[in-house]
């Protein structure tokens, strides 16, 4: 069973467990919306060269909510109209 690891950094150590997940092959939502300013960017910077790593993706689903996602899975951005849940 695949899991889906979520976060809400307010530490670079907790950054760093969402890289670490990464390598692991395990996707994870960054939730920054009680994050510093400051902070939250040095946090995008850092996972982001850490999605680059792992040659994986990081799209933003709000200004506050990222997915990153390792090479093992694949993300979209749109969902088809006609799909049906």
């Amino acid at each position: 069973m695949r899991r889906i690891n979520t976060l809400k950094p307010r530490s670079f150590d907790d950054v760093q467990l969402a890289a670490n997940s990464l390598r692991q092959q395990m996707p994870v939502i960054l939730n920054f919306e009680n994050t510093d300013p400051k902070d939250k960017t040095r946090f995008i910077d850092f996972i982001s060269g850490s999605v680059k790593a792992v040659n994986g993706e990081m799209y933003m689903i709000s200004d506050d909510v990222y997915i990153c996602a390792p090479t093992n899975v694949s993300l979209s951005r749109d969902i088809d109209k006609k799909s049906t849940f």
